[in-house]
């Protein structure tokens, strides 16, 4: 299948779900082939433990064995082929229309909630195979892609950064009519500004692209930012954390600016 950068819309849902249901089914193909072919080839009952090993320890392992040969073996790789065929014609005819439907209503809580639980699981997966649901690194405001440049010059000169945990969104920090960033907000003199990420990623990875998101964030705020707080919940402080530790390593200036990290 064709890599696309990622983007949301309900186009680009549908190919990452048909993505994801393809990904399965060829893995779930692969692994009944081996334990069939471990099966043939083992006397029982004195190595049947072999290939039970193989399906616990996981993919890796199962690539170890060998797979199935004549008549047996075409029909597992015509199952393999069969699919992948469907999954690239049907993510083929989806593909042109990405641009046309995209984005067309404001950030859907639910739909966010169920890619941020996905990417906690799956975000490896999801960011090695370029499906179109796996999150870059973005700041956003109501559930939109923060551009500072439309803020104006009354924008605060002090930023609340709010950065969710795993298998969430930024999203969460709204429940029943409450945003924990909006009420603090006001009483801090502060811009609220949320964080959502691929949380299945590893933390220094994600603490990085934290860190360049900051920088960005001073270099374009509309005013001189003159403080910088960051409340982090669960995984959300450990990224926060690892942001702070390689900023001085990438040449990020962001932390002097950074005055509490809760």
């Amino acid at each position: 299948m064709s890599r696309h950068s990622p983007t949301a819309g309900p186009v680009a849902d549908a190919r990452g779900g048909l993505r994801l249901l393809v990904d399965g089914t060829r893995h779930v193909t692969g692994l009944v082939e081996a334990l069939h072919g471990q099966i043939q080839r083992l006397a029982p009952p004195l190595r049947r433990r072999d290939w039970l090993d193989a399906d616990l320890r996981g993919p890796a392992a199962q690539d170890d064995l060998p797979p199935t040969r004549g008549i047996t073996g075409l029909v597992y790789r015509s199952i393999q082929g069969t699919t992948r065929l469907v999954g690239d014609g049907l993510d083929g005819l989806l593909a042109p229309f990405d641009q046309d439907l995209g984005p067309t209503s404001p950030a859907s809580p639910r739909r966010d909630a169920l890619v941020g639980a996905l990417n906690g699981v799956l975000g490896d997966h999801l960011l090695r195979s370029g499906n179109p649901l796996a999150l870059p690194f973005r700041l956003r405001q109501g559930g939109q892609v923060l551009d500072p440049a439309t803020l104006g010059p009354q924008a605060p000169a002090r930023v609340l950064l709010l950065v969710h945990g795993l298998c969430m969104s930024d999203l969460g920090w709204c429940r029943n009519g409450h945003d924990h960033g909006q009420a603090l907000a006001p009483a801090l003199g502060a811009a609220p500004v949320y964080a959502f990420y691929n949380s299945g990623l590893h933390i220094s990875h994600n603490g990085l692209a934290l860190s360049r998101a900051l920088q960005a964030l001073v270099d374009r705020w509309p005013v001189p930012l003159q403080r910088l707080d960051i409340v982090g919940h669960s995984m959300g402080g450990l990224v926060a954390r690892s942001a702070l530790a390689q900023a001085a390593a990438a040449g990020h200036s962001w932390p002097q600016r950074l005055q509490s990290l809760v």
